[in-house]
């Protein structure tokens, strides 16, 4: 008895999920390997629950990280509901977001029009940056970031679908579970005119539709954060921490070392990137990607 196989039974549609399993496997491994102090094995123990349990109570008792409650919430919440150990529960909760977070690359590559290997190699390129394939090696110490990639991700979605409710609610997040997502605005709002299909000019609808939905999650953001510090009567630990935030950029660069591992982290994380956006043939360049490349700039520049 033979067994015939439709020319369309598979079309790889579950190829991205197999590649982003993979990947986030292979993080976890990287991060448990023996003699390497990951915040997943600190002093080489299979499991560090303690230290791990420790970075939670941080995140929720000192001000600059109490304010970003998601990601606390959702381990804690694993905690009580599966009755998991902390560091059981940290693990599940970040490496399952990571998972999520690169199939959501695929996805979104594949909304701005990218082949389906393209979109892969997107996701691959995402697993493979120094931040995320070492996230929880110092000094990274991701905590919020797989979240707060997720949210990003799918609030570009939304952008680029003219999805406005949906994109102001999910940047809104992105900021609530890490602030920095503010930094990506300004090339938002570079795209803003390609993007919406307005009509031209500058009526004050056009700019309503082209610029001021974009911005309204850093509005709601401002009103959570007044809220959180009122309520929280942080004033005090909150102008402490601004007084406190341009000391901490200068130890980056306070010794040759430092400015070594600094520099060194910023050519690890950008200079892959900036490769593969600047080198390729300019004849391939159309409008839309040279708009990507500008955006990316930006950002970079900022950041």
């Amino acid at each position: 008895m033979s067994v015939r196989i439709s020319k369309n039974s598979y079309n790889g549609k579950y190829t991205p999920y197999l590649l982003a399993l993979v990947f986030t496997l292979m993080i976890l491994g990287i991060h448990l390997l023996p003699n390497m102090d990951s915040m997943l094995n600190e002093n080489n123990t299979k499991i560090s629950h303690v230290f791990l349990k420790s970075q939670i109570d941080y995140h929720k008792e000192i001000a600059p990280f109490a304010r970003r409650p998601l990601t606390t919430l959702l381990i804690e919440s694993t905690i009580s509901s599966l009755s998991l150990r902390p560091g059981h529960a940290f693990i599940l909760v970040n490496f399952f977001l990571l998972f999520v977070s690169g199939v959501l690359m695929y996805k979104l590559s594949s909304m701005l029009k990218a082949t389906p290997i393209q979109a892969l190699f997107n996701m691959a390129i995402y697993f493979s940056s120094f931040s995320v394939l070492f996230a929880f090696y110092p000094p990274v110490f991701s905590y919020d970031e797989p979240l707060q990639y997720c949210f990003i991700l799918t609030a570009l979605m939304a952008y680029v679908r003219q999805k406005w409710g949906l994109y102001i609610l999910l940047f809104t997040l992105s900021l609530i579970s890490r602030e920095t997502s503010l930094l990506l605005l300004p090339a938002l709002l570079l795209f803003a005119p390609g993007l919406t299909n307005a009509e031209s000019g500058f009526s004050v609808k056009t700019i309503y539709k082209r610029y001021v939905l974009i911005i309204i999650p850093l509005m709601l953001y401002a009103c959570y954060i007044a809220l959180f510090i009122s309520k929280n009567n942080q004033f005090e630990a909150t102008q402490t921490e601004l007084a406190s935030r341009f000391g901490c950029f200068l130890e980056n660069f306070e010794s040759a070392k430092n400015t070594i591992e600094s520099l060194t982290s910023i050519f690890l994380t950008l200079g892959p990137f900036m490769v593969l956006t600047l080198f390729p043939l300019k004849s391939r360049r159309t409008i839309l990607k040279n708009a990507f490349v500008k955006s990316f700039l930006l950002t970079a520049a900022i950041n």
